[in-house]
């Protein structure tokens, strides 16, 4: 490989515009449709509330940025157990970017070199052959490079709001869905570590994180109460006023404005649990006049049984490097694309 006039450089705070402005000029690919998503007024705000720490590198050939990767520590559940694991949770590489080892270079910068000799993970878009490529293979050129698994399948879907999740009569009697007041976070808390434990990569929550959400525009959780114990819970927040989505499929372009569901978990997966969740939410951001609803998951989710025709469902794979399991549970999956 011959990376002639190109290079790799970190960014700080100073020069994230250069994010902005690459975000503004390029779009992610798959075999059916391609994706723009601008992240503003900071395009890596989620992934500063997310995560332990992280490191932003931009790519440039004759100094002009040609795409970036933002790589980041997080702590989530492996086996039921706490671990801090990596993500390269953002790539996204121009045309011109392509072809030049971004990736593999990444593995030899300094700031995120022993990370990547532990377990990682990352998202891309079915279909997404440049990134498909690099499944399964060993680069005897950057041995420090891991050997990345096609390990999951995830579905996010959006729906329009003004379809109902189910009729009147399938919502279980004596459940109560509310919005979540401050006297609940503490079993709110409680519920969702409990409940992310049994997922594979399932969110170690904590007080902190759960703040940070609400400062979102828009954050609300909602909770289902049975027997005055936390049956479920679902976080939606207006991600429309801060990421600017646009979805080309052929020469038909749609920029939907949605709401989204970003965190969620329910006691046993209990269908009746589910839809009354789903339905609180679509209530609500009908009644903001916002006429999409976003959510999404591994493939395996129950709750891909319960969103019914019509919706957009956009696929991706969960990826991971050095990862030991080859049979799973199922996953949790909270990709940044919207």
């Amino acid at each position: 490989m011959h990376f002639l006039n190109s290079h790799i450089a970190l960014l700080n705070e100073t020069n994230l515009d250069e994010i902005k402005f690459f975000d503004e000029r390029i779009q992610m690919h798959s075999s059916f449709f391609s994706l723009q998503t601008i992240h503003l007024p900071d395009p890596i705000d989620m992934i500063k509330r997310k995560s332990e720490s992280f490191f932003c590198y931009g790519f440039f050939i004759r100094d002009k940025i040609e795409g970036y990767a933002v790589v980041y520590q997080e702590k989530r559940f492996v086996q039921g157990k706490e671990v801090l694991i990596w993500s390269a949770g953002r790539v996204r590489l121009s045309k011109k970017g392509l072809g030049l080892g971004f990736l593999l270079r990444l593995s030899e910068q300094l700031e995120v070199k022993s990370w990547f000799k532990s377990h990682g993970y990352a998202y891309t878009l079915k279909g997404n052959k440049d990134v498909e490529k690099y499944i399964s293979r060993f680069f005897k050129k950057f041995p420090d490079f891991p050997v990345m698994q096609l390990s999951g399948k995830n579905t996010i879907f959006i729906k329009p709001t003004w379809f109902p999740f189910a009729l009147k009569g399938s919502f279980k009697k004596g459940l109560v869905v509310k919005k979540a007041k401050g006297s609940d976070y503490s079993h709110l808390l409680s519920f969702l570590l409990e409940e992310h434990q049994h997922y594979h990569l399932g969110r170690v929550y904590s007080m902190d994180y759960l703040n940070r959400l609400n400062e979102l525009p828009g954050a609300t959780w909602f909770i289902a109460i049975e027997s005055e114990k936390i049956k479920g819970a679902v976080f939606v927040w207006d991600s429309f006023k801060r990421n600017a989505s646009s979805i080309q499929i052929s020469k038909f372009s749609w920029q939907p404005k949605i709401i989204s569901i970003s965190e969620f978990a329910v006691k046993e997966n209990e269908k009746n649990i589910w839809l009354s969740l789903l339905e609180k939410a679509r209530r609500h951001a009908k009644a903001k006049h916002v006429f999409w609803l976003q959510c999404g998951g591994d493939d395996q989710h129950p709750l891909h049984q319960m969103v019914s025709f019509p919706k957009f469902q956009i696929h991706s794979h969960l990826l991971e490097f050095n990862c030991k399991n080859t049979i799973k549970p199922l996953h949790w999956c909270d990709s940044d694309l919207f």
